[in-house]
């Protein structure tokens, strides 16, 4: 046992003499091991997975001292391709020159006194990679000083993802000269063939260092119809390296600048510069930021930036033929549109948290308000957190306003006067403030949207008043998918609302009709109705709610006092459901020369979808009280008299026509009265047409019940007189007759006919009374 043990002992010693003794001779002479047959045996070896193969290799290796190595290899049909085929490929010629320094912990490129590669066809497969670890990373690979470089690929083929990229790279130095790329690719995906092609020239000293402190790069970039020249130069100052940069690029009618100079520090770099884009068609001609500031803090170089900073005023010029139409829609270029718009643009952005790949990304976006008679101007702010290897669980938030106000609403009527944008009587005469803005917020890539509104004016008049508010919201169910359904939430609060009405005369009664022989346009050919997502009403849902803090009033010349009307409403659509009360409130006004009081007047919605009536009127006479109640429906109203003390209704209709009993009516007062009552029974015409005709004497009221035809016949100052007629059916007619003397009256009339044809005439009676 000793002996065995004296035996591998000194095998022992024998195999570590061995050892250092290869390892100083690979230190100092590794020349003696390192031949081409031996390292084309261990490129076999260790490269086996590839199965390489050559026609010729030579390698050459020699040592200045014991920690520098300088590699001569020259290859010759170097072919390889592993089994998983994930690179497939072959190598005309390779010639490197390389120096090698050994450390304690490995070996590093010091040096690339030369590299040419040239090959026929190159196959790359990056769709069989396995993911990396979502928290791995790499540092950026040191590059070492280049002294000359000539590589050639005529064609490189790389499968992505994305599809099949095919392309060439020619890349060239000289010993000292500048850097030369020429690179082309074609892109193969699902939506067809993508182009694109590179060349730039990169003069600089820094290839023979380390580090790139002076460059001079000019490159070109085509692709999809699009060309951009750069250029990049930088310069050290100091401590600090100074860049300057400059990007001019065009695509079709589209075209971009960017100017910017900049200066890097070890922990920070920071540009100031201009950009503008332009373009030739399309609302927008014209983006400018002026003077913008860029800033980014990190270990520079090589590691991404921790914080990001950007600052800039900007401007945006719009189109006029925009400008032009949208005033040829208002007929007199009475609607400016603003020709730019300004504002401010921040961008803040930082990354680490509970990891380097985290960040959190705010966008600032502020509009300057636009002035002309009215003011517009509204703001964007988006904020965008996640982590870098996980967009897809990136949180975007976003908070857009827009506000537009018309602080003289006197302006806006003048300047829409005459226009197809014409403010309307009776709120032409107002003046005062008028305010509006909307609001969205939440993530715009969520499937439902909502956006808030608000609209609220405080006009004043002579003797109008409209302040009142409206406010709700749109929500978007399914906002980017066809079936998109849309609910709209509306409440207008009255604060303090008076109007005048238009003025309402007896000569308005019949009613319009347009004469068939006028046309506006051609007509056009009736389309069949095709069913559209967007006109389903089950897609379009909305709540409407009316509430007064103080009564409505309305000012009208049937009254003397204002009409005080409280509402608290609630309307739903489709359904067509309501809810709530309209009221009228007490008020005295002028009927039959006479003075009543409303006591009440509700309207009340039914499941129907009409309404219900529930109204009470007081009109006093010497004689007795009549109340005159109002009841039914709106479809259906129903006038009920009674009187205290009580009366029949014959003597009710009498006082309120004539004031007087009927035994003191004459024949023809009496006959008004019986159809006056029967016409009001069978709702040929109800209290809102009593009410009207009672601002004018009444002559005579003829009515048929069997053709359900009345006549109105009004006593006029100057001695003319005014009949209506109508059957309600076929023929309404208006008459005007005027005695020229005791035997001559001179009379013209118009009447409206159910075919829609229109009649006028005028007669000379002659007349004799026997």
């Amino acid at each position: 046992m000793k002996r065995l043990a004296r035996i591998i002992l000194t095998l022992a010693c024998a195999l570590a003499v061995l050892a250092l003794t290869l390892s100083a001779t690979l230190l100092w002479r590794p020349q003696w091991l390192l031949t081409s047959r031996t390292v084309g045996w261990i490129a076999r070896a260790a490269g086996r997975a590839y199965h390489p193969s050559w026609t010729r290799l030579a390698f050459e290796i020699d040592s200045p001292n014991w920690r520098d190595k300088r590699i001569a290899l020259s290859v010759s049909g170097l072919c390889l391709r592993d089994a998983a085929r994930k690179f497939d490929g072959c190598f005309r010629e390779i010639d490197a020159g390389v120096t090698l320094r050994l450390r304690a912990f490995g070996v590093s490129v010091t040096e690339v006194s030369r590299l040419a590669v040239s090959a026929d066809a190159l196959r790359i497969d990056t769709t069989r990679r396995k993911p990396k670890p979502a928290g791995a990373r790499r540092s950026p690979p040191r590059i070492p000083p280049l002294r000359e470089l000539d590589i050639a690929l005529p064609s490189v083929i790389v499968e992505t993802p994305g599809g099949t990229v095919r392309g060439r790279l020619e890349l060239a130095r000289q010993r000292g000269g500048p850097l030369t790329l020429e690179a082309r690719a074609s892109r193969w995906t699902e939506t067809g063939l993508q182009a694109a092609q590179a060349s730039a020239v990169v003069d600089s000293k820094s290839f023979d260092s380390r580090t790139f402190e002076a460059i001079d790069a000019r490159g070109t970039i085509a692709a999809k119809g699009a060309t951009a020249d750069a250029r990049l130069k930088t310069h050290r100052v100091g401590t600090d390296i100074a860049m300057n940069v400059s990007v001019r690029a065009r695509r079709g009618p589209y075209a971009a600048t960017l100017n910017a100079r900049g200066v890097r520090t070890p922990r920070h770099v920071g540009f100031e510069g201009s950009l503008a884009a332009e373009s030739s068609t399309g609302p927008v001609r014209n983006l400018t930021l002026s003077s913008f500031t860029l800033e980014a803090d990190g270990a520079f170089p090589g590691s991404m930036p921790t914080k990001l900073r950007m600052r800039s005023p900007f401007k945006v010029e719009l189109s006029e033929a925009l400008v032009r139409s949208a005033r040829h829609r208002g007929r007199a270029g009475a609607l400016p549109v603003p020709l730019s718009l300004s504002g401010q643009l921040a961008f803040d952005a930082s990354g680490g948290g509970g990891s380097p790949r985290e960040f959190d990304a705010l966008l600032t976006l502020a509009l300057s308000p636009y002035r002309d008679w009215y003011e517009l101007g509204g703001g964007v702010r988006l904020r965008l957190r996640g982590n870098a290897g996980e967009f897809a669980k990136t949180t975007l938030e976003h908070d857009v306003s827009l506000a537009l106000s018309v602080p003289r609403f006197e302006r806006a009527v003048a300047a829409l006067r005459d226009t197809a944008l014409a403010i309307p009587a009776p709120f032409n005469e107002l003046t005062g403030p008028v305010r509006a803005s909307l609001s969205t917020s939440g993530d715009p890539r969520a499937k439902h949207q909502s956006v808030s509104y608000r609209v609220s004016t405080d006009l004043r008049g002579e003797r109008q008043r409209l302040k009142a508010s409206l406010a709700g919201r749109i929500l978007a169910r399914g906002a980017f998918t066809p079936s998109r359904a849309v609910e709209i939430a509306a409440d207008a609060r009255l604060e303090d609302v008076a109007l005048s009405l238009p003025r309402l005369t007896v000569t308005r009664m019949p009613p319009y009709r347009a004469d068939p022989r006028i046309r506006r346009g051609r007509a056009k050919a009736a389309s069949p109705e095709r069913a559209s997502p967007a006109k389903d009403p089950r897609r379009l849902s909305a709540r409407l709610r009316v509430s007064t803090d103080m009564p409505l009033r309305l000012l009208t010349d049937l009254a003397d006092a204002p009409v005080p009307i409280r509402a608290d409403l609630q309307v739903r659509y489709p359904d067509a459901s309501a809810a709530g009360e309209i009221e009228v409130l007490p008020f005295p006004f002028q009927v039959f020369r006479r003075t009543a009081t409303l006591e009440r007047l509700k309207l009340i919605p039914l499941p129907t979808g009409k309404f219900g009536v529930d109204g009470l009127i007081l009109y006093r006479t010497p004689e007795a009280l009549i109340r005159i109640m109002l009841l039914g429906t709106s479809a259906k109203t129903r006038v009920e008299f009674e009187s205290d003390p009580p009366m029949e209704k014959e003597e009710i209709v009498a006082l309120l026509l004539y004031g007087k009993p009927p035994g003191s009516l004459d024949d023809e007062e009496a006959s008004t009265v019986a159809n006056a009552q029967t016409a009001v029974s069978n709702k040929a015409f109800g209290l809102a047409s009593l009410y009207l005709f009672a601002s004018t004497p009444i002559e005579y009221i003829g009515y048929n019940p069997t053709t359900r035809a009345y006549t109105l016949r009004f006593r006029l100052p100057g001695g003319e007189a005014l009949s209506l007629n109508s059957d309600f059916d076929q023929t309404r007619q208006i008459q005007l007759r005027k005695r020229l003397s005791a035997h001559f009256a001179v009379q013209a009339e118009a009447s409206t006919t159910q075919d829609a044809r229109n009649d006028v005439a005028t007669f000379l009676e002659w007349f004799q009374r026997y």
